[in-house]
């Protein structure tokens, strides 16, 4: 859905770069959004990884999990999470709307989110794909793309 980093000249270059709304409230706004739509089992928490946040949904059955970008503006090297988080509040809004209006399926737009697990670690359907050696085809997964190995 959104790289992990994502990297802008100024603020000014988004509509909602200079907010100030937290990501904390973001994200709590992201979950009642998530409750509107009858998503279950939602929950949120921070990648000891990536030092990223993530969301992590069940809809219709399927599981998903979004991570908030972080979101570099000019030569800072500090990201800054709260747009990162309002990128994401703002897609999950119009998909599912468009969904709950079926012009979109969101299993589709969202495949990339769906998580996998594998070996008893739960991975986005994107990571396993973007880590595959080129030429090679996921099938059932029946060979693990050697990042994921450990």
């Amino acid at each position: 859905m959104f790289n992990e980093k994502i990297f802008i000249n100024n603020l000014n270059e988004i509509r909602y770069g200079t907010t100030k709304i937290s990501s904390m409230k973001t994200m709590s706004e992201i979950m009642e959004l998530l409750e509107k739509h009858k998503c279950e089992e939602i929950l949120t928490r921070n990648s000891t990884q990536t030092g990223t946040k993530q969301i992590a949904f069940v809809y219709q059955g399927l599981p998903y999990m979004i991570t908030i970008p972080k979101v570099y503006v000019g030569k800072s090297k500090e990201f800054n999470e709260d747009i990162g988080a309002r990128l994401v509040k703002y897609y999950l809004e119009i998909i599912l709307d468009w969904a709950k209006l079926r012009v979109v399926n969101l299993e589709n737009l969202l495949v990339g989110q769906r998580i996998v697990q594998i070996d008893g670690k739960n991975y986005s359907m994107l990571d396993v794909v973007n880590k595959m050696p080129p030429g090679k085809m996921l099938g059932a997964f029946a060979e693990k793309p050697p990042e994921l190995n450990g």
